[in-house]
């Protein structure tokens, strides 16, 4: 190896090698699919749809290679009229890719030698004019279906314009053919725009103005009929409760009074007992909560704390009812006798006269 005429003889060899795998050998990739020509005529047999080397002649043999990836095409705006005679303007998109690369071959060859030549006529001259024939689809629906909010009919126009384009294409000067003839597969349809015209947006925002005007009276009214309801019902039904609580009150009064009867007659036996009584309970009711008072001994019902009390009884007295006495003494030629609760006639002394003889004479 160290003649220098034997290092040329390898290189060149190598160098030759090299491009004769370049001119004779041509590779497929697991995305893409070729057309091999022969002095630019093929057939399907001439299709390389696995990914792998293969042998080619240069000059005779042209290699096309087509990615069978999705690609996307989008349509300007396109002013459509909708079922009620509404425009409407709408822009749409659409996903397609090679699907039958001979085909394809066979319809945009003559746009140039390059894939990139085919799929620009493809996308220009066949698919954005299919598209924007097919959005004539929008004529099959009203406005409101359209805009219905919840139930939009967005979905079902886009699912109508995929099966217009999978089904034809535009016209052509010789014939109509559809996109599948050309090895065109369309994936998916979809709007991308939707917008109204300015003197519709003006008309429907007017008349939506209408409607939620009408709507909101219409709630008014309806709410106004329930409250109307409601509190008639309430007064309805509190007036029951009360003439229901009177009658209760009523009854629970007059068992009261009844059962008090028999109360009563033994206080009536001994009115200073049940002051008495009375007093003690009051006493009871005001020390049983925790609080301070401060009274004099003589206010009502608390005579019976006086110190000085229990001095002036007398036999057969109860204390802390002696202000009684003032209440009950001399009323009506009355008296109440001391310590008991029988109440009789006072001893008025008759008046008497003198007559001249010295003697009294009886009135």
């Amino acid at each position: 190896m160290k003649n220098p005429s034997v290092r040329f003889l390898v290189g060149a060899a190598v160098v030759v090698a090299v491009l004769s795998m370049y001119l004779f050998v041509d590779t497929v990739r697991f995305n893409e699919q070729a057309v091999v020509t022969t002095f630019g005529q093929a057939t399907q047999s001439n299709v390389r749809s696995e990914p792998g080397p293969f042998i080619k002649i240069p000059i005779i043999n042209t290699v096309t290679k087509y990615d069978t990836r999705a690609r996307v095409v989008r349509t300007l705006s396109v002013t459509q009229q909708t079922a009620d005679s509404r425009p409407l303007i709408v822009q749409a998109f659409c996903f397609w890719r090679v699907n039958d690369p001979l085909k394809f071959f066979q319809a945009f060859s003559n746009a140039g030698p390059r894939a990139a030549n085919h799929y620009d006529r493809a996308e220009n001259e066949v698919l954005r004019d299919s598209l924007r024939a097919a959005l004539s689809e929008v004529g099959q629906y009203r406005m409101n279906e359209l805009f219905s909010p919840g139930n939009s009919a967005i979905p079902a126009l886009e699912e109508s314009i995929l099966a217009a384009l999978r089904t034809e294409g535009p016209d052509d000067a010789d014939s109509r053919s559809s996109l599948e003839d050309r090895g065109i597969e369309i994936l998916f349809v979809g709007i991308s725009k939707v917008l109204l015209p300015q003197s519709t947006t003006e008309t429907v925002f007017e008349r939506m103005q209408a409607n939620r005007a009408a709507r909101v009276s219409s709630l008014e009214a309806r709410g106004r009929s329930e409250a109307d309801a409601i509190i008639a019902k309430a007064r309805a039904d509190a007036e029951r409760i009360r003439q229901f609580a009177l009658a209760r009150a009523a009854e629970i009064k007059s068992r009261g009074d009844m059962e008090a009867q028999q109360w009563l007659a033994q206080l009536k036996e001994n009115p200073r007992l049940a002051v008495f009584l009375r007093n003690m309970e009051l006493i009871k009711d005001v020390t049983a909560k925790r609080i301070t008072l401060v009274l004099s001994d003589d206010a009502p019902g608390l005579g019976v704390l006086s110190p000085s009390t229990g001095a002036r009884l007398q036999p057969g007295d109860i204390p802390g009812v002696s202000w009684l006495d003032n209440m009950f003494d001399q009323v009506g030629g009355t008296e109440v006798a001391r310590g008991r609760g029988d109440v009789v006639p006072m001893q008025v002394e008759p008046e008497s006269s003198v007559d001249p003889g010295g003697e009294e004479t009886p009135r």
